[in-house]
């Protein structure tokens, strides 16, 4: 492992200024990163002694370095992934474990992450302490109780158990939660511990710290991706008969689905959550209008199986089986869910819909057929696909488009081509132009698209001895929201006629919206601090969209896994996404 404290990797001499200057240019220009890992590395390094923080206080209030945010940003693209360890907890991450100096105290499995603070006689149970955070003197991070990237923690002050202080990287300049010197745990007071989130103060002087501080109600940006993140406490079991949802994923992985033979794991679905089977799809729950509706969406095929998908198991902290990304693990949180959590007092009604034939095409897809027999799922005020996004909620998708691009020529003898007319070498203009092309960007608020034409087949056989008459390219044109399906059309077209070809649509998928402002979606990323992220592909968040649901994506898959030979699943990401989720559900404020 490289010691990213070690002075050759450092500027150990360079002032504030030119550090913040290295850094900003490192951020305009992501070229010049290389040149200036040195003062990225050198500003993390000042974080975790303590010189440097990011949020500051002088006379006139509080300073937030948005530079230093940068900095931090800017270090996990040179960091490298490794396996840790915290007492008997293992985990893979990027950021190696800050390294006690015997001035604080570390009770494992919890975990301070390099670039964290944490003064003298601070102590820290089995919770987590992120990078760019700071822990004043005397103070206790209580057990499960975690400090997000650049959160400040006051001194003499006592976080209680499951405290969750979000974290905040982006936008440069975005305030984190503050709390300062002396605001003490002073109780169970259940109303103090949720307070009204609406009106959670950025800064806390006294009192009980709140169980999620959310400072105006700001709504946390995107800290970095969740492979990013070494995440910890696994939710126990609540009653006898439930299952862990890794062993949950393994059973449903031993289960074969590929796309066209979902019943039997239909079957499975149905008779473990007792919902209503339509077809090969199942249905638990219904909307009832009474309170807001929030609908789990999750396929139950899989693509075709490959060698090795069976028998499904479980090792090395992860669960192998075709689909235990794509997205079993998924489905496994969701019937654990609806198995424990107890719905009557929830402040929202959960609806679960698992359908059929997903990896097809989409004409075959199985949610519209779903959504047409129950249209009353149609009524439901939010709703997540759970396609595997690496714990990151994904927003809107790309909308996709197939066609059949032909140019017609003249066969002849190989022999003597110029008797012919070559189809596939009058394909190659458009070759040559698409892979020139580099994607164009499309930017929706704060996240960005991007759109691509891709050829993914060509065909012009005739005979090995035969100059062609016929060539077919198979064009996959995916196009970012905002654009219709009528208007990607029309530029396949033009495409087409430009280098002499015709063009014949054979599947048209819609791009999905981006739903920003929507209220639930904005409750899930304050509770759960879930990086923002565009959906680079498509996903049902567009069919959804289309029947009048608004619709994200979130799941604990590894987008890296889906459709792989050996296909996984981290069993910690199942945990994490079933916590997050169960929170959400409990605690969001329609």
């Amino acid at each position: 492992m490289q010691d990213p404290a070690a002075t050759e990797l450092r500027l150990p001499q360079a002032s504030v200024e030119a550090l913040r200057a290295a850094v900003e240019e490192a951020q305009r220009d992501p070229a010049s990163l290389d040149r200036h890992a040195n003062a990225v590395r050198e500003v993390i390094y000042r974080l975790d002694q303590g010189t440097l923080r990011v949020a500051e206080k002088g006379s006139t209030g509080w300073t937030i370095h948005g530079w230093i945010q940068q900095a931090i940003n800017l270090f996990f693209s040179l960091a490298q992934s490794e396996v840790y360890a915290a007492g008997d907890l293992r985990f893979f991450d990027k950021i190696p474990p800050k390294r006690p100096a015997g001035d604080f105290r570390v009770v494992p499995p919890g975990v301070v992450r390099y670039g964290a603070h944490v003064e003298k006689g601070a102590i820290v149970m089995p919770g987590y302490v992120n990078i760019g955070a700071r822990v004043g003197a005397g103070s206790m991070v209580d057990t499960w109780a975690t400090v997000g990237s650049c959160a400040q923690v006051g001194r003499g002050v006592h976080l209680s158990g499951g405290v969750g202080l979000g974290g905040v990287l982006e936008p440069p300049g975005a305030r984190p939660v503050i709390i300062e010197d002396g605001a003490c745990d002073q109780g169970n007071d259940p109303g103090a511990q949720r307070g009204d989130p609406r009106h959670a103060p950025a800064e806390l002087s006294g009192g009980r710290v709140p169980d999620a501080v959310r400072a105006d109600h700001r709504h946390p940006h995107a800290e970095h991706r969740p492979q990013d993140v070494a995440k910890l406490c696994a939710p126990g079991l609540r009653s006898p008969g439930l299952m862990d949802v890794a062993a949950r994923t393994l059973q449903l992985c031993e289960i074969r689905s590929p796309v066209g033979e979902e019943a039997e794991i239909a079957a499975y679905v149905a008779r473990e959550t007792g919902g209503e089977r339509i077809g090969n799809a199942v249905v638990c729950g219904a909307v009832s209008g009474a309170r807001p509706t929030v609908l789990l969406a999750g396929h139950l095929d899989t693509v075709p199986l490959q060698e090795g998908d069976f028998p499904a198991r479980r090792e090395n902290g992860r669960v192998y089986g075709r689909g235990a990304s794509d997205m079993k693990g998924a489905l496994a949180v969701m019937i654990e869910l609806w198995k424990r959590l107890d719905r009557g007092p929830l402040p929202l009604d959960l609806v679960l819909l698992f359908y059929d034939r997903e990896e097809g095409p989409i004409a075959q897809n199985g949610l519209r057929a779903a959504l047409e027999k129950r249209p009353d799922l149609r009524r439901a005020s939010f709703a997540l696909c759970l396609e595997p996004t690496d714990l990151s909620l994904q927003v809107g998708c790309c909308g996709s488009m197939h066609a059949t691009l032909t140019f017609h020529g003249r066969s002849a003898h190989s022999a003597r081509p110029w008797q012919g007319e070559n189809a596939i070498h009058k394909a190659g203009a458009l070759l040559s132009h698409l892979a020139a092309q580099p994607p164009q960007e499309v930017r929706i608020g704060e996240l960005l698209y991007r759109e691509v034409m891709t050829v993914t087949r060509i065909e012009g056989f005739t005979g090995r001895n035969v100059v062609p008459a016929r060539c077919d390219l198979n064009l996959n044109f995916r196009f970012a929201p905002g654009r219709s399906v009528e208007e990607a059309e029309a530029e396949v077209q033009a495409l087409a006629r430009r280098f002499g070809a015709i063009a014949t649509v054979t599947d048209r998928a819609p791009s999905g919206p981006v739903i920003l402002d929507n209220a639930l979606l904005q409750e899930l990323r304050a509770l759960t601090a879930a990086p923002l992220e565009a959906k680079q592909a498509w996903t049902d968040v567009a069919q959804l969209a289309q029947a009048g649901i608004p619709a994200a994506n979130f799941g604990p898959g590894e987008q890296a896994q889906a459709h792989q030979h050996g296909e996984s699943c981290p069993e910690e990401a199942l945990h994490r996404a079933y916590a997050m989720l169960e929170r959400f559900l409990r605690e969001a404020v329609p």
